[in-house]
């Protein structure tokens, strides 16, 4: 069985990676347990375009959809991005 996630470490993360969305951390204090991980791929999915041509947003997802970047990558053309 594959182990929980670590909400805090995986938003540290996409913030080392993206800087842009630093508020994100102040923000998700306020956020209900429930919610925690709609809220922060909603604000992902709004602030950085899916593109398997840009280092950050294949970063960022595979960061957020728990997969390697080359895997992020993949889904991404298969998506046309």
């Amino acid at each position: 069985m594959k182990k929980e996630r670590d909400f805090g470490k995986v938003l540290r993360e996409i913030v080392k990676a993206a800087p842009e969305l630093k508020d994100l951390e102040s923000k998700a204090i306020f956020w209900a347990p429930e919610i925690l991980w709609y809220n922060l791929s909603v604000h992902v999915n709004e602030r950085i375009e899916p593109d398997s041509s840009s280092p950050k947003a294949v970063k960022v997802y595979s960061i957020l959809c728990d997969c390697s970047e080359e895997e992020m990558k993949k889904r991404f053309k298969e998506n046309g991005h």
